[in-house]
């Protein structure tokens, strides 16, 4: 057994009486493996959006206009994941091109 697996032996045991029919003995071993755990900081990669900005008329409609208008090149679909993933990524699309201007 290699020394990377040595800490995490608990016991070992050979069994003598096993009957396998041969001269070798049978050995039995616990493990207990500890699973590192990686902690990140899940708000760093979150992209915040200022909200607050929609409350303003001109940046409301124009996001309504920017949706309307990706929107309406959409293929028909009969799959609700699919028009889901296809609405959701205008979302995003459109929030991002108004932020860069407005919001």
């Amino acid at each position: 057994m290699s020394k990377r697996w040595a800490t995490d032996i608990e016991n070992i045991r050979t069994y003598r009486g096993a009957n396998s029919d041969s001269d070798h003995f049978l050995v039995g071993a616990r493990l207990k493996q500890k699973i590192a755990l990686i902690t990140r900081n899940r708000t760093e990669n979150r992209k915040r959006w200022n909200i607050d900005k929609l409350d303003e008329t001109g940046v409301q409609h124009h996001y309504q206009q920017e949706m309307e208008k990706e929107l309406q090149g959409k293929p028909p679909s009969n799959s609700i994941e699919e028009e889901w993933t296809y609405k959701r990524s205008n979302y995003y699309i459109s929030a991002k091109r108004n932020r860069r201007k407005e919001i």
